[in-house]
């Protein structure tokens, strides 16, 4: 049995388009609860001298219980704490609490990490000294996926230390884009069909489509919204693999002058999946590993 060449287009695009549909549609529950939790790392500088608790304020939903005096701490300790969990300010912003708590005791490096399943994009910080101070930063929406914040006790006020779209985002651009076009151009070997006459519509739909993919990279970094990435990321690659589909169809010549629609586009099937194969290593390692998340 055998089918035209527009029959074959028709039978491609259904598929692709199906795919499509099932990943969007799955995608929020798949990454529910995937890869690293959103958090920031807030350094107090001109720290008060007295001891004190930190604490993060939200305006969003939090789960709040009646707090239960601690035998192991100190009356002064157990008022501090119990004014943390009770308070909250015009603005309603309270302290934060889902699956943690959300405030620590001081320490030495006056260092502290906040995460949580649903941190809060934007919030407050909160600082109690045991001899009674309070002071409550502005608000603040944090960029970065894994934010570092320098809050200055002094002058109250709060700061991102944000590594930028153009010094973070686009060294990345070039090294994906140097991976996709290293396979891409070797499965075209194997394919035999790497020959002059090949090379400009080769690169023509690899710059197209690696814009195509860095821009949404870039939106997602922005966004710092990375639990609903990998959904995304397979839903672009599957658009780029059909695009690319019906640009190669009829646009690589075999050696003997001639053009083979269907293996045209089985080598644009073949030659995406293996670079989303090999990319998928290096957007692990941003995912997970601290070194690489972290900066971003």
């Amino acid at each position: 049995m055998t089918f035209s060449d527009k029959d074959l287009y028709k039978r491609f695009l259904v598929m692709i388009m199906s795919v499509l549909v099932v990943v969007i549609s799955f995608s929020s529950v798949v990454n529910a609860d995937f890869g690293p939790k959103p958090s920031c790392e807030v350094t107090v500088v001109n720290a008060p001298a007295d001891e004190y608790y930190i604490a993060l304020l939200t305006n969003g939903w939090s789960r709040h219980d009646e707090y239960s005096y601690k035998d192991y701490l100190s009356d002064r300790e157990n008022e501090v704490i119990q004014f943390i969990n009770d308070y909250e300010d015009e603005e309603g912003y309270r302290l934060f609490c889902n699956f943690n708590v959300l405030f620590f005791r001081s320490n030495e490096t006056h260092k502290y990490r906040f995460y949580d399943q649903s941190f809060p994009g934007t919030y407050k910080i909160m600082i109690v000294t045991l001899d009674g101070t309070v002071k409550v930063s502005p608000a603040v929406t944090q960029k970065a996926f894994s934010a570092k914040m320098i809050y200055d006790f002094a002058s109250n006020t709060i700061q991102e230390k944000y590594i930028g779209v153009y010094t973070n985002c686009i060294p990345w651009v070039f090294v994906f884009a140097f991976i996709t076009l290293l396979n891409e151009g070797l499965i075209l070997l194997a394919f035999n069909l790497f020959r002059k006459k090949n090379i400009l519509p080769f690169l023509t739909i690899n710059i197209i489509t690696q814009i195509i993919l860095n821009t949404a990279n870039i939106i997602w970094y922005i966004s710092g919204n990375i639990d609903h990435y990998p959904g995304v990321w397979v839903a672009i690659e599957i658009v780029i693999t059909a695009i690319e589909a019906v640009w190669y169809s009829k646009k690589l010549i075999r050696k003997d002058g001639s053009v083979s629609v269907r293996r045209n586009i089985l080598y644009a099937i073949t030659a995406n999946l293996v670079s989303a194969l090999t990319d998928m290593p290096v957007l692990i390692i941003l995912m997970l590993f601290p070194f690489f998340r972290e900066s971003l």
